[in-house]
């Protein structure tokens, strides 16, 4: 097996898809962490068979685009040390299952992205393994190596090397492993390096047909010490760049997304040129600090606009681009749980997410409310189906019993429910062109305390969007000759110019 993935590097040292994806697409994505999902064999383990039979739920929920958390083979449960980029874990299926995903959800419209593991390898991928054999290993610089005793900076990032008796030539050497030992930093400086991991992204669009990729650490291609980061960031835009342009010339619309947990300004670099999207860190917290303190501190509006403005998003300055929004991810805790459980200020939270312009990303059961605080394992809790097949089991269920949060079975029932909350949402969101690719702009006629309003226009339309944040009603004079296109909350009347906006409700108005 180890021969077989090594050939193709050891050639290098010695000398049509589908349904194409819009770069830059504003439909709803949903990040689906397979383990958790849904099991289509009864081991208890979520699986790519079991998703295939879940396309239609989300084809219902209005879900447009997938982001598939790591695919290949790992030995750990999260699968972000790859151990052979080409191939599929064999505990969520096999490549045949994989394409199949792929036609049946291209045949709903589907996009697929999956998550591309480029900073890191596992300990035991055969390049690693290959380069512990000493510094005449073809693969030693494949990695990032340093003598103990030259290591000034960020000491606590280099591990030692294990000790083997089988390799003969092993020094001293160090190796650079940012997240932990057992996933060593590739090394960029390296040319081989690079054209490896091209020929892997270029595979998984040309030959197997994925839209685009969700790039993990996209931040840390290069060892990260924040004293030098003037010197390094230039370098890994440039990766980015360089990367972005060879999946350009095998798939002209590949959908590059970057996990780039940094400040707005930093972002600002790598939309310049290397990424079609970052995931919005940024505007995520703002969102999340507007919900909780049930008014608009930060001026959001404002903020997005500003950031659209800065980004070039929307304009003919940066066609291609668009903005990663989110509430929470894989990685941090639960949307609910960070709002102590409280049901209205998620579908808040939800109804700000998805009126905002951008690219949304639901992480798998925000729609039903699932809760999770860290560690990792209980963020990541299967999801509650509830009656019908397809339930996991790999990993006791600790916050979402059926008393904290209802099934979907439930959810789907109950027309008040978080989950007919987001559906009809993304739908709404999906029946308008405006919601989807125009801008933002601040509405700043005065508003009640606790009422956040902002319009999304487009060539075409100017629509207005009020949210009431708080408990209380509020009464908008919205100015004449306008109608009431949505609401949350049948309550929410327009009567001539004024609008009775309910609590914790959206409404949007034409």
């Amino acid at each position: 097996m180890r021969t077989i993935l090594l050939l193709p590097i050891l050639l290098f040292l010695a000398c049509s898809k589908d349904t194409p994806p819009q770069s830059g697409s504003s439909r709803v994505f949903y990040e689906i962490f397979l383990r958790s999902f849904s099991d289509s064999d009864g081991d208890g383990i979520g699986d790519i068979r079991g998703l295939i039979e879940k396309l239609d739920y989300l084809e219902e929920l209005g879900v447009g685009g997938i982001w598939l958390m790591p695919v290949h083979p790992s030995k750990s449960y999260h699968k972000y040390d790859v151990m052979d980029y080409y191939g599929i874990d064999p505990e969520y299926g096999t490549m045949a299952d994989f394409r199949e995903l792929l036609a049946e959800a291209h045949r709903r419209d589907m996009q697929v992205i999956i998550d591309l593991v480029l900073n890191h390898t596992d300990d035991e991928h055969p390049w690693f393994q290959a380069a512990l054999d000493g510094p005449e290993s073809p693969f030693r610089s494949f990695y990032v190596w340093a003598d103990p005793d030259t290591i000034t900076e960020e000491r606590h990032l280099w591990h030692q090397q294990p000790a083997d008796g089988d390799k003969k030539n092993q020094t001293n050497e160090y190796f650079y492993g940012f997240f932990w030992k057992g996933m060593p930093d590739l090394n960029y400086d390296y040319p081989p390096v690079r054209d490896s991991l091209i020929r892997i992204g270029k595979y998984w669009l040309e030959n197997v047909g994925v839209d685009g990729f969700r790039l993990d650490g996209a931040l840390f291609i290069y060892p990260y010490y924040h004293s030098r980061r003037d010197e390094y960031l230039p370098k890994t835009i440039a990766w980015w760049t360089d990367f972005h342009r060879e999946m350009e010339a095998v798939h002209p619309n590949t959908f590059l997304v970057g996990e780039v947990w940094q400040s707005d300004s930093v972002l600002l670099s790598f939309l310049s040129s290397g990424l079609d999207a970052a995931f919005h860190f940024d505007l995520s917290r703002a969102i999340l600090q507007t919900v909780k303190a049930g008014y608009d501190t930060l001026g959001l509006a404002r903020l997005d606009a500003d950031y659209q403005t800065q980004f070039g998003l929307y304009s003919f300055a940066n066609p291609q681009r668009t903005d990663a929004l989110f509430l929470t991810n894989h990685d941090q805790d639960r949307l609910r749980s960070e709002l102590d459980g409280n049901w209205d200020q998620a579908k808040m939270a939800a109804a700000l997410l998805l009126t905002l312009p951008g690219t949304p990303f639901i992480y798998y059961g925000e729609e039903l409310g699932m809760l999770g605080k860290k560690p990792d394992e209980r963020i990541r809790e299967p999801f509650p189906w509830g009656q019908g097949p397809g339930q996991t089991s790999w990993e006791p269920v600790e916050y979402n019993t059926p008393e904290n949060t209802p099934p979907l079975s439930l959810q789907k029932k109950d027309e008040h429910s978080l989950w007919n909350h987001y559906r009809r949402l993304i739908h709404f969101r999906n029946e308008q062109p405006v919601m989807e690719e125009g801008r933002i702009q601040p509405f700043d006629a005065a508003l009640p305390d606790g009422t956040l309003g902002f319009y999304r226009q487009d060539q075409d339309r100017r629509l207005l969007v009020l949210h009431q944040l708080g408990a209380s009603k509020a009464v908008i004079f919205t100015g004449t000759d306008r109608r009431l296109l949505f609401s949350t909350d049948p309550e929410t009347i327009l009567t001539g110019d004024t609008l009775r906006l309910m609590p914790y409700s959206t409404a949007v108005l034409e």
